[in-house]
């Protein structure tokens, strides 16, 4: 408590309750008379001019700042409110703002987040925390999420804190004007004008840096024992780390080597066991320290160590405590509260940087068995049900997966083919004339498909006509006169001359091309292409039978081994979705081939159920069963075999 102050004396006094140094008896009559003086408190407000000045300050000094604001944070349920903002006018003071600048100040250090809309934007958030002002933060926006560059903007905004935690100690001691009763306007003025407040932002700036300074993990460690043994003025200073498992020890103040097996390092791992596992600072010795705090390590650390005071602090890095620091003084005078939580602030801020080195320290197994574990207790925890409901359904789904079997059926594109088909081919060379068929149409045995213009064979049939006529005159008239030499010569010559008129004819017969079976006519549309020539030879129709088919399946390589003759499957056509034919293999092919970039074979299979409607070059899709087997194998199967396959070309399997 402070001390009554006597008439003729007059007194400022901090929020703190501490009266200020430099403070004596008063020279004015005046105020002699008025008797004691009044503290007039502060007023709760951020001046909105300061904070501007400081902003624009600030973006003067780090030019990868994009747009920083100031978020007055007040304590309970209410919302927090942006007190300034640079540029004027930016930003709109959102929920994403307002929740890291709340986040920041209830955990009294720095927070880095990069939004998941803007991965080009890093935000850095820091508490601000001066005597008689409520609690803020300042949420700056920097460009690019590079780790080099969180660095050095956090050292931009450290550095600058200082400057703008002056400014508002100085307005705040300009708003705090003593008065005498009956006389507000006359305000004491402390002499010397305003005090410096020094919150010990340039320690802690400094054991950042020297923190920062380090890309080992250990040196970095080392710097900050022996950074802080100088500061708070500490024998020894050690430090710690959190493994998984139990605290590792990894610096000493003032030595470079150290055994980590002595009975006093044994001592301060369990001190910071202790510290860390009941979650707060632990000291001694302590008078307002809590009965209920375990501190059994402390003292076998302060007997063994003979110190006079020994403090233990754990360290988080967000919510999760990574690491602690055991202090030791000779004399127990060394240590007391505002001290501890000098202590407790400095290392807040130092926290996440040693947990981010030693994060970059862990190996591939470790890494990955950190990120495992952060995602279970993420998926775990109160939030996400979305995330929870999907893992039960999946947890639920590989259950009944390796539990209950399913028919494995192997599946392809199918064709329908006709079994006998048949192909119309030119008789000789020639013009089309007429093409009454076309592909699709169903035609009877013998029915006219197509005609050649017949004009040159029926011409041919004439001249051989008219040749063979004469050949039997003069044959008739050389048997009349008994000429035997003439009537052999007309002999041959009549033979010749019949058989090419029989040709002749039969090819004038020809010129009507017929349909050999009655089927439907698969290919050959000559409706197009009237008067064209056409080579002897030239398949003009292909045409198949209706009463038998055949089914082409083509199926996947890595499947067909799969497959044997007499398997039977459902085959099912784009012309008859609703409807299964029953289908039977008959022969796999040996010969593959390219389509679409996979490579298949193809398998002929029987079809059983004949329909009507069939046509041949229906497509659809055919499935064969092959067996039964477990439906996480089903589901999985593919994938496995394509990474068994990937890892034995890599040759990381024999």
């Amino acid at each position: 408590m402070t001390a009554p102050v006597r008439s003729g004396e007059r007194q400022l006094t901090s929020d703190s309750g501490a009266p200020e140094a430099g403070v004596g008896p008063t020279k004015s009559p005046r105020a002699a008379r008025l008797g004691p003086v009044r503290l007039i408190r502060p007023q709760r407000k951020l001046d909105p001019a300061i904070l501007q000045a400081w902003l624009e300050h600030l973006a003067k000094a780090s030019p990868h700042l994009r747009a920083a604001e100031v978020v007055d944070v007040p304590e309970g349920a209410a919302s927090p409110v942006r007190s300034a903002a640079w540029p004027v006018g930016a930003g709109t003071g959102d929920a994403t703002v307002f929740s890291l600048a709340r986040r920041v100040v209830e955990a009294q250090g720095y927070l880095g987040v990069i939004p998941r809309d803007a991965p080009d934007v890093r935000l850095l958030a820091l508490g601000l925390k001066t005597a008689g002002l409520p609690r803020a933060a300042i949420v700056a926006r920097f460009d690019g999420p590079q780790a080099e560059g969180s660095r050095r903007d956090l050292t931009t905004l450290l550095q600058a804190l200082p400057t703008l935690r002056e400014s508002l100690a100085a307005q705040s001691e300009k708003t705090a004007r003593p008065t005498a009763p009956g006389d507000a306007g006359n305000a004491a003025v402390k002499p010397g004008g305003p005090q410096r407040h020094d919150d010990g932002s340039r320690e802690t700036l400094d054991l950042i840096v020297a923190a920062l300074e380090h890309r080992d993990l250990a040196a970095a460690a080392a710097a900050v024992v022996n950074r802080l043994a100088t500061s708070l003025r500490a024998n020894r200073v050690c430090l710690g780390m959190w493994n998984g498992k139990s605290v590792e020890l990894l610096a000493v103040s003032g030595s470079a080597v150290f055994d980590a097996a002595t009975g006093l390092s044994i001592a301060v791992r369990d001190a910071m066991h202790e510290a860390l596992r009941q979650r707060a600072t632990l000291a001694l010795p302590v008078a307002d320290q809590a009965a209920t705090r375990e501190d059994a390590a402390q003292r076998v650390l302060l007997r063994l160590s003979g110190s006079g005071a020994v403090c233990t602090v754990p360290f988080p890095d967000g919510a999760s405590l990574v690491g602690a620091v055991t202090l030791e003084w000779s004399e127990e005078q060394a240590l007391d509260a505002a001290l501890r939580i000098r202590c407790e602030a400095m290392l807040a801020l130092v926290g996440p940087v040693l947990s981010a080195l030693q994060r970059a320290s862990f190996g591939l197994y470790r890494r990955s068995r950190e990120a495992a574990s952060a995602s279970l207790k993420r998926v775990l925890g109160p939030r996400r049900p979305v995330l929870k409901l999907a893992l039960g359904v999946c947890i639920a789904l590989l259950l009944v997966g390796s539990s209950v079997s399913a028919v494995h059926r192997v599946a392809g594109n199918a064709v329908l083919r006709g079994s006998v088909q048949r192909h119309v081919l030119a008789p000789s060379d020639g013009f089309i004339a007429t093409a009454s068929a076309r592909p699709g149409e169903v035609v009877a045995e013998g029915a006219v498909l197509a005609t050649l213009d017949d004009q040159a064979l029926s011409l041919a049939v004439a001249k051989w006509q008219a040749e063979y006529d004469q050949t039997l005159n003069q044959y008739r008239e050389a048997m009349s006169l008994l000429d035997s030499s003439k009537v052999t010569t007309l002999r041959a010559s009549l033979d010749r001359a019949l058989a090419e008129l029989e040709l002749a004819e039969d090819t004038l017969a020809r010129s009507e091309i017929r349909a050999p079976i009655a089927g439907v006519v698969v290919s050959g549309d000559l409706s197009q292409s009237l008067g064209a020539p056409v080579e002897r030879g030239t398949t003009l129709f292909e045409i198949a039978a209706l009463d038998s088919y055949h089914v082409t399946v083509r199926v996947a390589e890595d499947e067909v081994g799969l497959l044997a003759p007499e398997q039977r499957g459902r085959l099912t056509l784009q012309a008859l979705p609703g409807e299964s034919l029953e289908i039977v293999v008959e022969r796999v092919t040996p010969v593959s081939e390219v389509i679409d970039g996979s490579n298949v074979f193809e398998v002929e299979a029987r079809l059983l159920d004949a329909r009507d409607v069939l046509r041949p070059g229906m497509q659809g899709a055919a499935k064969f069963d092959v067996g039964r087997a477990r439906l996480v194998w089903l589901w999985t199967h593919d994938i496995v075999d394509w990474l068994l396959l990937k890892l034995w070309s890599l040759g990381l399997t024999g």
